[in-house]
């Protein structure tokens, strides 16, 4: 099958303790044709093979900005002391729709919709930071960062808000954890306006 009009919708990015990084992304498209034989591309781009990222290398990070100021600057995250992350994972939404229409199969387009960017954190339950700011609905930045010594992906959330926050007491001789949901809000840095900024490979 030939899919025309293909558009990113979602991406989900998922990442553990002592595993890989993983995603999914989705796609919206406006056309699917059944094709009987083998199909001539023009010009088709080979996919690249390269080295699966990881939560154990260094460069797969998670940071926090809590100065009050709204920033996409690498250099004003940080760890916050006493908050290790055991795992974390993101959602981006584009919120597209199909526009549908009568005579056809095909689409008479994509609509656009709203921007969405949420997730979830888990971290252990050894510092009162962040479950105070959700329960005083604080707005905070998180970095999320994965890569390796080759590449790197940085997801600035200038600001989150927590919408829920769970603290999980398994029962003897376990760990505590805090699960915590957030989403990213839109907010304007100079003339620019944010809810999340991807950068690759930033120095």
């Amino acid at each position: 099958q030939k899919y025309e009009g293909m558009v990113p919708n979602t991406l989900e990015l998922t990442a553990e303790s002592g595993s890989f990084v993983t995603g999914t992304v989705g796609f919206l498209g406006s056309k699917v044709n059944t094709m009987t034989s083998s199909a001539s591309l023009t010009s088709p781009i080979a996919a690249t093979e390269t080295t699966p990222f990881t939560t154990v290398d260094s460069d797969t990070t998670v940071k926090f900005d809590t100065s009050g100021t709204p920033t996409v600057t690498y250099g004003d995250y940080a760890e916050l002391t006493g908050v290790k992350a055991t795992a974390f994972s993101l959602s981006i939404d584009n919120g597209l729709r199909p526009q549908t229409q009568i005579g056809t199969t095909d689409l008479a387009g994509i609509g656009s919709g709203r921007f969405t960017v949420t997730g979830s954190l888990t971290v252990y339950a050894t510092d009162e930071t962040l479950f105070n700011n959700y329960i005083n609905t604080t707005a905070f930045g998180l970095l999320l960062q994965m890569g390796n010594s080759s590449a790197n992906y940085r997801f600035y959330m200038p600001e989150v808000k927590i919408t829920s926050a769970q603290v999980l007491a398994g029962g003897n001789d376990e760990d505590v954890l805090m699960e915590l949901e957030f989403q990213a809000v839109k907010t304007t840095i100079g003339s620019d306006v944010f809810t999340c900024k991807l950068v690759k490979n930033e120095s």
